[in-house]
């Protein structure tokens, strides 16, 4: 036989080969009905108990009329109170969790189980019901009344095992049933707590805002302070900031997004979880709200806007609403102790969901060194090395560009409007460094002063005192006391007497 047919008839045999191995696939592997049969075999679901309907199979609102959870020693009922409303007996005084109560009333509806595991409960210690972990008790709208145990938790986690008053046979439910049996009473006081205040009905352009902040606790034992909203009234160099800081002295609140956001992001709070409802005062030392860590006095309003008689458009606020929030210890998931108004109870809250619980003054307030607009400003006087030097602005609002609405005069000789612009810039950007408690005493080595046009605005007044070669404090008066960066004064010197040169200043 030649090699060329030799090599066809094994190919042939191979092919023959993969034809019956297809074949016999074919056979072997189930049908579209023997799959579907099977897959539909697997729902092993049983129903132990259904009282979502009535005799005549019409649904019943409200099949759960009480429940009675017992874990251990300790036990609570989910009854109406006297409105009609579901809640545990005793928390009358608190918000109810609705969707607490309706998933409650649902899982004990109609109970099923994944599988049974014994027909008789002879061996019940071998599945933890010889000593229940839980027990509920459940009357149902047509008077019938259930007792349900809780085992141990199956070895694979995968659910729970369980008993009725109605049967023998121990079955296994699923691990939203155990959890549910495992709930404490807390588990049904709602935790949405501080909602936004209401807009009227008339009202298209309003939107709730936070109004005011007072913030204090033993994170801000060296000072606190107070945020409100800029209005009317407020000193006019303030009139830029959406936000001011009214105590201990006024300031704009800084533009950063960071700091905003803690105005945007606070008006409404819901807690994750209620810790401990009526809590002794053993328990709120244990939390560390006995001394609370921050508290926030929280002011929420309706922001809106109105046309006064000369078609000026005038902000207004209405519907303010007050609340307080105390924040205590961290648990070990990272969320706060809370006390929140007059709640009598200890919830949980994100720190994200209060992020003014860290902040400081300092991360708050505009770091420039003033921030008064240069047409309310009628002279700049600085002090150093024991000699003064006195710019004298002389303002020109109707002349046509930025340099004739303005002439700067020193010792009567006029300088260049457009750089002094340039200094004006470096003058503000004397930056906060850092916080001090130092009390800076002596004559100062620099003192900064702006006088302003309107008398019934206060002057700017800092006095400078150099800490090391690094730091100065800088003082304002009838504000507060910070330190500077000795390179940002150094800066400052450098560009006035670069100014008065005829040299361009950097800023």
């Amino acid at each position: 036989m030649s090699k060329q047919i030799r090599t066809l008839l094994i190919a042939g045999v191979a092919v023959l080969v993969l034809v019956a191995l297809l074949l016999g696939l074919l056979f072997l592997l189930p049908s579209g009905e023997e799959e579907e049969e099977s897959s539909s075999s697997s729902d092993t679901s049983i129903t132990l108990l259904d009282k979502s309907t009535d005799e005549n199979g019409d649904t019943i609102s409200d099949p759960v009329s009480q429940a009675v959870f017992s874990q251990g020693g300790a036990s609570y009922t989910i009854a109406p109170d006297e409105e009609g409303e579901m809640r545990v007996a005793g928390f009358d005084d608190l918000p109810v969790s609705t969707s607490a109560v309706s998933a409650m009333a649902n899982n004990f509806a109609t109970i099923t189980a994944t599988r049974k595991v014994a027909d008789t409960s002879e061996n019940e210690a071998d599945f933890g019901l010889d000593e229940p972990q839980a027990t509920a008790e459940i009357t149902y709208a047509d008077g019938t009344v259930v007792t349900a145990e809780l085992g141990d938790e199956t070895p694979l986690e995968d659910g729970y095992y369980f008993r009725l008053s109605t049967d023998e046979a121990i079955y296994i439910v699923s691990t939203s049933l155990g959890s549910r049996m495992l709930d404490k009473a807390e588990a049904y006081v709602g935790t949405s707590l501080i909602v936004a205040p209401s807009t009227r009905e008339d009202d298209e352009n309003g939107q709730a805002v936070v109004y005011g902040m007072d913030l204090s606790g033993t994170v801000r034992a060296s000072k606190p302070f107070s945020v409100r909203v800029y209005e009317e009234g407020d000193p006019s160099s303030l009139s830029s900031f959406g936000y001011v800081i009214d105590s201990p002295s006024m300031a704009g609140v800084s533009q950063n997004e960071d700091v905003q956001s803690l105005f945007s992001s606070a008006t409404s709070l819901s807690a994750t979880d209620t810790e401990k409802a009526h809590p002794t005062s053993e328990d709120l030392a244990e939390y560390g709200l006995d001394n609370p860590y921050s508290v926030c006095e929280l002011t929420l309003a309706i922001q809106s806007s109105s046309t006064d008689e000369d078609d000026n458009t005038v902000i207004i606020y209405y519907n303010k609403t007050e609340h307080t929030i105390r924040l205590g210890n961290k648990n070990d998931d990272g969320y706060y102790y809370a006390l929140i108004d007059d709640y009598d109870a200890v919830f949980l809250v994100s720190a994200s969901s209060v992020p003014w619980a860290e902040a400081q003054y300092a991360d708050v307030v505009n770091t420039f060194l003033f921030s008064n607009n240069i047409v309310d400003v009628a002279s700049i006087s600085l002090t150093a090395d024991g000699e003064e030097t006195t710019f004298e602005l002389e303002h020109f609002p109707d002349a046509e560009s930025n340099d004739e609405k303005l002439t700067v005069t020193v010792d009567g000789t006029v300088y260049p409007t457009s750089d002094f612009r340039s200094l004006y810039q470096v003058f503000m950007q004397v930056e906060r460094y850092g916080e001090t408690d130092e009390t800076p005493a002596g004559d100062p080595d620099v003192v900064f002063t702006v006088n302003l046009s309107d008398d019934s605005t206060p002057d700017v007044v800092a006095r400078f005192y150099k800490q090391s070669a690094s730091v100065y404090i800088c003082a304002i008066e009838g504000g507060d006391t910070y330190t500077v960066k000795a390179s940002d004064v150094e800066n400052m010197l450098t560009q006035v007497q670069r100014y008065l040169n005829g040299e361009e200043v950097d800023n």
